[in-house]
């Protein structure tokens, strides 16, 4: 195993899954991409606060609700620099498999950030 490769999965948090799974994108979903997402929880807040600055939103939480799957589904800068944070933590095989599954990781992974923003916007509101 690469050195990079070891290096990444170290600074992964550990996340009790089930072990078994509907198909291979699910199983990655649950190994790969759920670890991620919680190791970049704050960055991920951070650049919802930041796209909110940027385009002049304050929205009230309940607002925040609507708002929040709009961005990420129309906002294509705002949904590539979230692809990117989490790419960038693949192991060389975990993105192999990434690059052959891009379409539906990319829907799972988009499902996955919509709701651990809006779970949070209490956090990044007031960030």
């Amino acid at each position: 195993m690469p050195v990079r490769d070891s290096q990444l999965l170290t600074l992964r948090p550990l996340i009790e899954v089930q072990d078994s799974f509907g198909n291979e994108v699910e199983a990655f979903q649950h190994t790969v991409l759920r670890p991620i997402l919680k190791a970049q929880n704050e960055l991920i807040l951070m650049q919802f606060q930041a796209w909110l600055g940027e385009n002049k939103q304050k929205p009230s939480p309940e607002k925040a609700l609507e708002l929040i799957p709009h961005a990420l589904k129309t906002h294509k800068r705002l949904r590539a620099t979230y692809f990117g944070l989490v790419s960038g933590w693949f192991t060389v095989e975990e993105y192999q498999f990434y690059l052959k599954h891009q379409r539906e990781i990319h829907r799972r992974m988009t499902t996955m950030l919509i709701e651990r923003i809006r779970s949070q916007r209490e956090q990044w509101l007031t960030l």
